[in-house]
């Protein structure tokens, strides 16, 4: 499937296939039901059986304007019937799955799933049934929640455990797929999403600063410290570059997964330059994800809107535009994915008549981060040296090499 190339053994359709071809018999003479944690969840909740097309979309590689090819159908029957049903007639083996595993109906983004049951409301002292929408999958609900809604002009950055790096374009607009995808009807019907970041984002600068001593006596990372490090360190880290993939690199499919690295380190080196390293390393390849974006799309993105906790780190802000060479755009509400599930929510309710316009009303800004134009031009020469070194690694040429 174009935006599921390769299907990862922990994949939604992996884990089905699996326990088809291991359990046939248990598998085929109940009523099982393989659903991802979301459509349990709802169920649970309303006891309708109701899927969210962002959620099939994201991990089983489905929707219902892209449904799976009949390659895609027919190699997946041809594999049940090899392990586990040699005696089905052709795409019987397949149907059989599709039984179990694209049940109940689809909802998108802002669709309602129905009333809470009265028993789980009394058990939760409710007076009232409470309506259950549908809201898509955690990613792209941050990308509601950063109004970019059928905004193909500015690129999204969402930061956590792991970074995510968005463009939101309609459906079809790409003769070709590529590795960020894009994916379908995401997050709403009707537009697409190319989808790419750092898988270990979030893990990578917690394992840097426990390594270097910057955790506080709680156990937490000492934000204060690491602000005033970005604040009295230069562009450049005095020489010393990582690769912050510690637990995970690149999160397209098809990149073939590496170490993390650190380079250029020696005991003259100040370790707050370590600290400096890590978020430039961050930066850089966001910078080279930015204009492989470009390149598919051949759109020249405006502004940079960015979410999560990372955004209260002023001098790593100030560091991100000034190497994107972009105004970096910040959030009323850091955490822009609990900003969605409220769009989401108040269009079910029908306070207002679309999304979008759902979005333009609840959605606020804070603050808008310009780069610097010098630290740009300086960053310009270091993110190109920074990305001919680790190019392999992150499977993404030098800035120059890309335009």
């Amino acid at each position: 499937m174009p935006w599921m190339d390769p299907i990862m053994p922990d994949s939604g359709i992996s884990k089905a296939v699996w326990l088809m071809s291991h359990y046939p018999r248990e598998f085929t003479a109940t009523k099982t039901k393989v659903v991802e944690q979301w459509t349990f969840l709802n169920w649970f909740l309303t006891e309708s059986l109701v899927q969210c097309e962002t959620i099939l979309a994201r991990k089983w590689g489905w929707t219902n304007s892209l449904p799976w090819p009949d390659a895609f159908k027919i190699g997946l029957d041809t594999y049940l019937r090899a392990t586990a049903f040699p005696n089905m007639p052709p795409l019987a083996a397949y149907k059989e799955l599709e039984r179990h595993i694209l049940s109940g109906d689809v909802k998108t983004a802002g669709d309602r799933i129905g009333p809470m049951t009265w028993r789980l409301a009394r058990a939760l002292a409710i007076r009232t049934q409470p309506f259950v929408f549908a809201v898509p999958y955690d990613t792209f609900a941050q990308i509601i929640g950063m109004g970019m809604v059928e905004e193909s002009q500015d690129l999204a950055i969402t930061f956590g455990t792991s970074q995510g790096i968005c463009s939101v374009l309609p459906v079809g607009s790409l003769s070709d797929s590529a590795a960020v995808s894009p994916i379908p009807d995401s997050p709403v019907r009707g537009t697409s999403m190319l989808f790419d970041g750092i898988a270990s984002c979030g893990g990578a600068v917690r394992f840097v600063c426990e390594n270097y001593g910057f955790i506080t006596p709680e156990g937490s990372i000492d934000s204060k410290r690491i602000e005033k490090c970005l604040d009295d360190t230069q562009p450049g880290s005095e020489g010393i570059m990582m690769l912050p993939y510690y637990n995970g690199g690149r999160r397209v499919s098809r990149c073939v997964p590496v170490d993390g690295k650190i380079e250029g380190l020696n005991q003259g080196k100040l370790k707050e330059n370590i600290i400096r390293a890590l978020f430039e390393s961050i930066a850089f390849i966001t910078r080279a994800i930015l204009n492989d974006f470009e390149r598919i799309t051949g759109t020249k993105y405006r502004q940079i809107r960015v979410s999560g906790g990372p955004t209260q780190n002023q001098p790593f802000m100030r560091i991100l535009a000034s190497i994107l060479g972009r105004d970096v755009v910040l959030f009323k509400e850091v955490e822009a994915g609990l900003v969605g599930c409220a769009v989401c929510v108040a269009k079910g309710l029908g306070w207002y008549d679309s999304l979008q316009k759902t979005q333009n009303a609840l959605v606020e800004t804070s603050q808008i981060i310009k780069p610097d134009p010098t630290q740009t031009r300086m960053y310009e020469s270091l993110c190109n040296q920074y990305l001919r070194r680790f190019a392999n690694d992150i499977g993404l040429s030098p800035v120059t090499e890309q335009n």
